[in-house]
């Protein structure tokens, strides 16, 4: 039956065709769920009828009621009497319904309450795909950038230290540039004045040394990847490793954790000794045999010192050395700025990426609450809904 052939205002008229068309579905209608046959028919043969009648809805069944309707049948042209059972829908429906929203309704009430507790909107990858991959992906960026700060910690320790090494090895350099300028001007006035300006700059090379042989724990910074033992001998020999330790401070960016002492120290090409310790030991060695009368203090302004395959007088030859280390001291500085500028940046990408995971994971707590208590309302009207409704019958809607 339907609604375009018939067009009914009278409810009784109305009932009366509704019944008449449920019946026919139910005695008359094929299925193509039931194997093409019809639910009357289906059941007969699976239940052997066993004396009762069939429901509506073909999947359970009921004793019939002592109700009698009498409905017009067009196609017999007759009044038709029907004894009819009472159409319920199947109290198994209506609980797998029940139970089915019960869930839903239970899972939103424990997700919100999780979400309230924790403070995560996401509390499992199932609630939503491409925002915890996001968030891990930003997370993973978070893991490398404090890779990248501790990396930049530790050089910045070591470059600090390095430069202060390299200063103070500048100063001393500087103050004996003095003294060696002020002797080849000058001269000494006597033995014991010779005597204390020959202790001077013993003392001053050993410093120069000490300092060149510097370490951070065990590990010397000069002396290349060989960082277990002093780079330099007693006299200014270097004895490390050219190959440098580097750490990853960025992508594609690496900084010394360890130098080549004979780049950063000014060391002799040809006899890998430092320029200005071998400098000083060619005036030792005239004021030495000056004061024991086998020489003059006149060779400190002609004697000459073999540099990197050239010979150069004794301050030219100082000041290649110590020229050398100033470069290098100023070259450390740079480091340590690009170290500054970078650990800068990484720090402030981190604090944006944490916001974005934060946009991305963390719940609205209003927002949470509101929801918690809409999915608690809703629980108690579906409770409601299903004790006021399962009992209902269809023929209570025939009167």
């Amino acid at each position: 039956m339907y609604c375009k052939d018939y067009e009914l205002e009278d409810i009784h008229e109305f009932n009366k065709k509704m019944l008449q068309y449920m019946l026919w579905y139910n005695t008359e209608r094929l299925h193509h769920s039931l194997n093409k046959k019809s639910p009357l028919q289906y059941f007969c043969d699976i239940m052997n009828f066993n004396k009762l009648e069939f429901s509506q809805t073909g999947m359970t069944y009921t004793l019939p009621t002592k109700k009698k309707f009498k409905i017009f049948d067009n196609k017999f042209s007759k009044i038709l009497t029907f004894k009819v059972m009472d159409m319920r829908i199947t109290d198994l429906i209506k609980y797998d319904n029940y139970i089915k929203n019960d869930q839903i309704r239970q899972n939103e009430i424990e997700k919100y309450s999780k979400q309230i507790a924790t403070g995560k909107k996401l509390l499992s990858p199932s609630d939503d795909t491409v925002a915890t991959v996001a968030a891990l992906r930003l997370k993973t960026i978070n893991q490398n950038i404090d890779t990248y700060l501790r990396n930049m910690d530790f050089v910045l320790n070591v470059l600090d230290q390095a430069e202060s090494t390299l200063s103070n090895i500048s100063k001393a350099g500087q103050e004996l540039r003095v003294e060696i300028i002020r002797l080849l001007n000058t001269g000494v006035l006597d033995k014991e004045d010779a005597k204390i300006l020959r202790d001077y700059f013993v003392n001053m090379k050993d410093y120069i040394i000490k300092q060149a042989n510097y370490s951070i724990g065990d590990t010397r910074i000069f002396g290349g990847v060989k960082s277990q033992t002093d780079p330099f001998d007693s006299n200014g020999f270097y004895q490390g490793e050219t190959i440098e330790t580097k750490v990853p401070v960025a992508p594609g960016v690496e900084i010394n954790t360890t130098f080549d002492g004979s780049k950063y120290l000014g060391v002799d090409t040809n006899d890998k000794q430092m320029i200005m310790v071998k400098a000083i030991d060619k005036i030792v060695d005239i004021i030495d045999r000056a004061v024991a009368g086998t020489g003059s203090l006149g060779e400190l302004n002609t004697a000459t010192i073999s540099v990197n395959g050239q010979n150069l007088k004794i301050l030219e030859a100082f000041d290649v050395g110590l020229n050398n280390v100033l470069q290098y001291t100023s070259i450390i500085g740079t480091k340590v700025k690009i170290i500054n500028d970078l650990k800068f940046g990484f720090e402030k990408n981190k604090v944006f990426n944490n916001n974005l995971i934060s946009n991305l994971q963390d719940v609205d707590a209003a927002q949470a609450i509101t929801n918690l208590q809409k999915a608690q309302t809703a629980y108690q009207a579906l409770i409601a809904t299903y004790n006021q409704n399962r009992q209902l019958s269809l023929l209570n809607f025939f009167k």
